[in-house]
């Protein structure tokens, strides 16, 4: 009889067709019978060929099959069993520290994050395909980015926190099911306002947001959620697999999601006559000092909007018409809203800071780096805070020694990540260091001690250092971190 995890994980072995794989276990090439774990990605011998180490029925790794097969590129699929624990193999470590999967090698680059390898497959190699995917213009560029977040950090996170424990052990009653439940059930009924009356997730043009979300989706179907009681999902839905030929769907999406189903359970720079940027925020938000920072680099002038938590002004009919997800940061510049706080500092840097373009410098590759770790700030060093501490902060839950386990292990990625770098994301300031560099020293304010990683400490060190005037830094996020740390004091003491 199966193991609970062997049916969530060990999607190979749904018996049906003869295929050749290449397996991380060996260096021989293995003949095994298998559905579902290659997808042959139609193109000639003389397209380029990318190493992508993935397993079948995740939907970020599917993600990357059907962007590969709008661009026509073409895969080296390299299965990794995680019920093997294949992924913390030192070959897989060593190419990804953080030993997640997808994992995409090009040559001598190697990058992981699905939605930072997608980006970075359209810029450097769809070149006159599809270009609706990731367009030029900026504002379109980061309300896909904003979605690509919301996939990332919402609506998949709030599945997996769902579903996941009890698929890996139905025996054991999940803690708050149904709070998760109803949790999902809000990142829908956001996905539901975003589409509104647009044919998809950032518009009227099918995009990269809409290939994430997909996969995403038809995932969360296959556990039998209904996602056809929102009647906009419903319709974009039908929409974005009538954007793939058949055949291609079938290969790169429903095959996946088939084994997923068997293996679970039942610009220039702002002119002073240009109006100010409006951005909702609150100072100790670790996402709103982050904005903070990049306009003070970009010398962006905002018109700031203090919101209070406390007494949920970001729930006002003001702010809901805005960001029907309520959350801040949320900037408005003229009749452009955008919120997501990763987004932001993209756009803002894009559409006006093109004298500081080594943030996000216009080479695919560093792009796709910084994205990478942009969505390893959201969704794993930011995420695990949350989980730890504001239950805390908000109720005085303690955290358990398994959140504190998972925080340290946040923090020996990144420092792995650094390494020789002067940075985050190589040796030059970008966008990933400042967005990091606000929640990294929001742990110190709760007093975790991030110099216990060597490398961590010299790179807290020079990125504070790259502030031209340390006083417009200390009044940004030194300020912040003072709100953030009586907060937490105060707690403690109550304790």
């Amino acid at each position: 009889m199966r193991t609970p995890i062997l049916q969530l994980l060990l999607l190979n072995y749904y018996y049906s067709t003869t295929t050749t794989i290449t397996t991380t276990a060996t260096t021989a090439t293995t003949t095994i019978r298998i559905k579902l774990i290659v997808f042959v990605i139609s193109s000639s011998s003389s397209k380029k060929s990318f190493d992508l180490y993935f397993t079948s029925g995740s939907a970020p790794c599917r993600s990357i099959l059907l962007t590969g097969k709008l661009l026509g590129l073409t895969f080296n699929l390299k299965w990794v069993n995680l019920v093997e624990g294949e992924q913390k193999k030192p070959e897989i470590k060593q190419l990804n520290p953080q030993h997640t999967i997808p994992i995409l090698v090009d040559g001598d680059y190697v990058i992981w994050e699905s939605r930072a390898i997608i980006i970075y497959l359209f810029d450097e190699y769809g070149e006159g395909k599809h270009l609706s995917l990731f367009p030029k213009n900026n504002r379109k560029r980061a309300t896909i980015l904003q979605r690509l977040f919301f996939d990332a950090t919402v609506l998949y996170q709030r599945f997996m926190e769902a579903y996941y424990p009890k698929m890996l052990n139905p025996s054991v009653q999940p803690v708050d099911e149904e709070d998760k439940l109803r949790r999902l059930d809000e990142a829908f009924e956001f996905l539901n306002e975003f589409i509104g009356d647009n044919d998809y997730v950032a518009g009227n043009e099918l995009s990269l947001a809409d290939i994430s979300m997909l996969t995403s989706v038809t995932t969360i179907q296959a556990v039998k959620y209904d996602v056809e009681i929102y009647p906009n999902v419903k319709r974009w839905l039908e929409k974005t697999i009538g954007s793939f030929p058949e055949a291609d769907y079938k290969d790169g999406n429903a095959d996946g999601v088939e084994a997923y189903l068997v293996a679970s359970p039942p610009g220039t720079e702002p002119s002073g006559s240009k109006k100010p940027m409006i951005l909702y925020y609150t100072p100790g938000s670790a996402p709103c000092r982050s904005v903070l920072l990049t306009a003070n680099l970009l010398n962006i002038d905002l018109d700031l909007q203090p919101i209070d938590l406390k007494k949920k002004d970001q729930l006002k009919p003001e702010i809901l018409k805005l960001n029907p997800q309520h959350t801040l940061p949320t900037l408005v510049d003229d009749d452009y809203v955008l919120w997501e706080s990763r987004a932001i500092i993209i756009y803002l840097l894009e559409e006006y800071g093109k004298k500081h373009l080594s943030l996000f410098p216009e080479n695919n590759r560093k792009r796709a780096t910084i994205l990478q770790r942009l969505f390893f700030d959201a969704t794993v060093l930011y995420q695990r805070f949350m989980e730890a501490y504001n239950p805390f902060l908000l109720r005085g839950q303690m955290y358990t020694p398994q959140q504190m386990e998972k925080i340290n292990e946040a923090f020996g990625f990144l420092n792995d990540f650094i390494g020789d770098n002067d940075y985050v994301a190589g040796n030059e300031l970008t966008l990933a260091d400042i967005s990091m560099l606000s929640i990294v020293t929001t742990f110190g304010a709760v007093q975790y001690d991030v110099e216990q990683y060597p490398k961590i400490g010299i790179w807290l060190a020079k990125t504070i250092a790259s502030f031209p005037n340390y006083a417009d830094y200390e009044k940004i996020n030194v300020q912040g971190l003072t709100e953030y740390r009586d907060v937490y004091s105060k707690k403690i003491a109550a304790t």
